[in-house]
This record gives structure tokens, sequence and C-alpha cells, in this order.
């Protein structure tokens, strides 16, 4: 599966924020969308996010999170169940600070994923901060 993903400019001033001790906004739900515009790090919303609860604003939280014996080394972890956004098409997933609203921290958008009943989805983010 090809992809483009990269971290908003509103997700790089969270990155500064976590760095520096604000833990106010921890990314705490994945969303996924039908848009297919390319990214770009101004973007602040999916370009057509879709909502997993039957209509209700609401986006799914993150399954798990865990360190990988680092701090600054962090596995998120989301899940589409196999009931939830059978309607077709998807293109871009995000991770947010919130369910509704809240901060946008990266996009990625893939070719086109036909999501049905019979597919269940897990998403793995990887986030590891170092000095270069």
């Amino acid at each position: 599966v090809g992809y483009l993903m990269g971290v908003t400019y509103t997700g790089k001033q969270l990155i500064r924020d976590l760095l520096s001790g604000d833990s106010s906004s921890n990314l705490s739900h994945f969303g996924w969308g039908a848009g297919s515009t390319a990214f770009h790090d101004s973007q602040t919303i999916l370009g057509s996010e879709l909502f997993p609860s039957g209509g209700a604003v609401t986006r799914n939280t993150i399954y798990t999170t865990r360190n990988l014996d680092n701090p600054i080394r962090t596995t998120l972890t989301g899940r589409l169940e196999s009931d939830q956004l059978n309607t077709g098409n998807l293109y871009e997933i995000g991770l947010f600070t919130a369910g509704s609203g809240g901060t946008m921290f990266n996009r990625q958008t893939f070719y086109r994923l036909l999501k049905t009943g019979r597919l269940r989805l897990v998403d793995d983010f990887y986030i590891e901060v170092k000095q270069i």
C-alpha cells in the first residue's frame, strides 16, 4: 500500500509542548476519512472525515499506548472494527487530541481502501523523538 504521511504544523507545536512538560494535549483518538487531497503541514482537519459511531461526531479512542524502553519512543494503536465505517472508500487517517475537534497531529493518505464488514483495521503509529 502506498501512502504519504506528515506531521502538521499544529502537530509540531504539540511535540514542542509535550517535550517541555505540558501533557494537557495528549494524543487520544484516530480519525478516518475519504479525502484524497495531498498532505500539507498547514492542514488542521482531515479532508473528508467519516465518523465510525453511526453518525455521531466522535472518533475512535486509541486502543493502546506504550513506551518502548524509552520515554520519547511510543507506539499508538488504533482499531476500526468490522462493524464500523462500512460505507465505502477510505483514503486518509489522522491522530487527534480529542474525540471531536482537538488538534490534528498528523495526516496520512493512502490508496483507496474499500472498507467492508469483513475487514477490521489495526493501525500502529510509532513516534520517536531523537536529537540529530
